[in-house]
């Protein structure tokens, strides 16, 4: 049952778990007024029934499609695409939904990418800097990752005027060998949709924008508070929590960047990796299982 007008869907395994309890975390830490939905595989249940009553643990088995028979998908694909598919089962429960990626940690209050999505019954979307410019844009050019205009997560829609999108985007799963990124705009250029989409500045720093301009940090009443230049940042995308994944992040700019370029690309990744585990040590979700329940489980 909701108990709040907007919600959040992502999919996630046990081995993301420091990742997405730091968006969590910033959920908890910022005050944003959201149910989540976490469509869980293999993450341990004793500390999933520990999380905040707003939070709705989805069983993988109540998610599973047996019309995807003959389908060659696996796990990749599940987790990109059953989001959706839980979507479209609380659609009308909710004013606006977000997908969110389980590897992105929050650090600021998000309410208001809901209410302008409401507000202005269009989806929000952050700008893919690589991909291609909005008004060059056809069906044809948009397969790989990095060609759509904005990012597939996180997004917000309104879900009276996009209400059957979910649907669409996931039988275009099944349909389509593509991403959910480029499935998502795929959705949206066939119904004509794909130019009403806000595109914020690209607030996840994927790929190499973080590269560029030094990301600066603030504690404001005691809460961590991330800018680039001016813009304070919202949500982060990255495994910036998992050790073989930070210690590429931070070799990197080093291999691809050279001079001023390179040391800002690797003071961002440090502040990146600071930042997830000072959401996760000083917000209320611990992440970890406790001793007790490890030697429980011994």
């Amino acid at each position: 049952m909701a108990k709040n007008k907007y919600a959040i869907v992502m999919t996630s395994t046990d081995g993301l778990r420091e990742c997405f309890t730091a968006a969590f975390n910033g959920l908890e830490i910022y005050g944003s007024s959201v149910d989540v939905y976490l469509i869980a595989s293999g993450i341990d249940k004793e500390w999933l029934v520990k999380l905040p009553s707003n939070y709705t643990v989805v069983p993988w088995e109540d998610i599973e499609d047996t019309t995807r028979v003959g389908k060659n998908r696996g796990a990749a694909w599940e987790v990109r695409f059953y989001r959706y598919r839980y979507a479209a089962r609380i659609n009308d429960d909710y004013e606006a939904i977000m997908i969110l990626d389980a590897d992105s940690f929050i650090v600021n209050n998000i309410d208001h990418l809901f209410e302008q999505s409401v507000a202005e019954q269009r989806i929000i979307a952050p700008k893919n800097p690589r991909g291609i410019p909005i008004e060059q844009v056809t069906l044809d050019k948009i397969g790989g990752a990095s060609s759509p205009s904005f990012h597939s997560t996180p997004f917000v829609y309104p879900t009276k005027t996009y209400k059957g999108l979910m649907d669409d985007i996931y039988l275009g799963g099944l349909t389509e060998d593509l991403g959910d990124m480029s499935t998502m705009f795929r959705t949206l250029m066939r119904h004509n949709k794909h130019t009403e989409v806000i595109m914020t500045k690209n607030e996840q720093y994927v790929l190499t924008n973080w590269f560029y301009i030094p990301i600066t940090k603030k504690l404001v009443d005691n809460k961590l508070e991330l800018y680039h230049n001016e813009d304070r940042i919202s949500v982060v995308h990255g495994k910036w929590a998992i050790d073989r994944y930070t210690e590429c992040y931070l070799k990197e700019p080093k291999n691809q960047v050279a001079g001023q370029w390179r040391d800002i690309g690797e003071q961002n990744s440090k502040t990146f990796i600071e930042s997830i585990h000072w959401l996760n040590e000083n917000g209320p979700i611990n992440w970890k299982v406790s001793p007790s329940e490890e030697e429980g489980k011994a």
